[in-house]
């Protein structure tokens, strides 16, 4: 029996990250899916309502282009739950992430395979240049947090904290 693992990556440099990953650990291009918007990226182009051009490929394309290709036009959302077995509203997720720029990364393996490629598609964490290029705020509050004000000197002025 196969199973489907999916992750969404929000910076496309880490979901590259994780496919070098999984191709370095032995997964064939077949197994691996991939969804994205077209930015450059080569892959069969296919449009949904709501979302309009996305770029599709590996082991997701052609259920991702049996769908796109139906008359009734379903929503990628409804694509997506159908294909991963997901409820509609986590396709949802996926679906919001993907028309934000983001890329989803999926791996349809042997259930003995699916635990490395989870574990592959975890460690691939959100990168230091992401963290800043999304949330520049963050650097900023953290220094906040850095001193204690209750040990620190009080000076009058609160920029320092």
């Amino acid at each position: 029996m196969s199973k489907i693992v999916a992750k969404l990556f929000r910076d496309p440099r880490d979901a590259t990250n994780a496919l070098a990953e999984l191709k370095k650990k032995g997964f064939p291009d077949d197994e691996i899916g991939i969804l994205s918007r077209p930015d450059g990226r080569q892959g069969q182009k296919v449009a949904f309502p709501g979302i309009g051009e996305i770029v599709t490929g590996g082991a997701i394309k052609p259920s991702i282009a049996e769908a796109e290709a139906k008359p009734e036009k379903p929503a990628l959302a409804a694509a997506l739950a159908q294909i991963l077995k997901l409820p509609e509203d986590a396709a949802g997720y996926f679906e919001f992430g993907v028309s934000m720029g983001g890329v989803l990364v999926t791996v349809h393996t042997a259930d003995e395979k699916a635990g490395a490629a989870r574990e592959i598609l975890r460690a691939s964490s959100p990168s230091a240049h992401s963290a800043n290029a999304f949330a520049p705020g963050f650097t900023q509050a953290s220094r906040m947090a850095a001193t204690d004000p209750v040990d620190a000197p009080m000076s009058g002025d609160f920029r320092k904290y």
